[in-house]
Parts: C-alpha cells; sequence; structure tokens
C-alpha cells in the first residue's frame, strides 16, 4: 500500500476507533477501510493509450453520455502530457 493511502487507511482508522458502531458514518467508514485492504496495490497493468481506439469504443457502446466522453478526453490529454507522466491513476 502506498504511503499516502496508508496514512488515510490510519486516519480513518483511528476515526473509526473512536465512533459508535450504531452510528450511519460508521457502516460508510468501515466500507472504505474494506476498500483499500481489498485493491490491489502491488498489481500493475500494461497502459494502452491508443486514445482513439478508446474513443471508438466509447462511442460505439455507448450512446449519449457527452459530459462523460468530455471528460474522458481530458483524461486522456492529462495523461498523455508530460506533466503527469510520472503520476499514477487508479480507475475503481
Amino acid at each position: 500500500m502506498p504511503t499516502a493511502a496508508r496514512e488515510a487507511f490510519d486516519k480513518e482508522m483511528r476515526k473509526i476507533q473512536r465512533m459508535n458502531p450504531n452510528m450511519a458514518d460508521y457502516t460508510v467508514s468501515l466500507n472504505y477501510l474494506e476498500l483499500l485492504l481489498d485493491l490491489p496495490w502491488d498489481e500493475v497493468s500494461q497502459d494502452n493509450l491508443d486514445l482513439k481506439r478508446a474513443s471508438k469504443i466509447l462511442e460505439d457502446d455507448h450512446y449519449g453520455l457527452d459530459k462523460s466522453k468530455s471528460a474522458f478526453g481530458i483524461f486522456g490529454d492529462l495523461s498523455n502530457s508530460k506533466a503527469t507522466s510520472n503520476r499514477r491513476f487508479y480507475a475503481l
């Protein structure tokens, strides 16, 4: 687990330890902690940065969703820029 994720986990753990288990937020925090534990932190995949192919698949399989498609284009532009080349993106 990366350091930032570990710090978020520890912070949430301290918070949940002080909570009453009958509170609604307790379940939300517990689900968040379980998600952090279940994520495959050490697994990586080969990037496929063919945005034309991805755009075609998105257009063929999903009618409408113009705002989402626009956001996808922005994400593609950002992920290919040199400024973000050393950053990781996690898709859930």
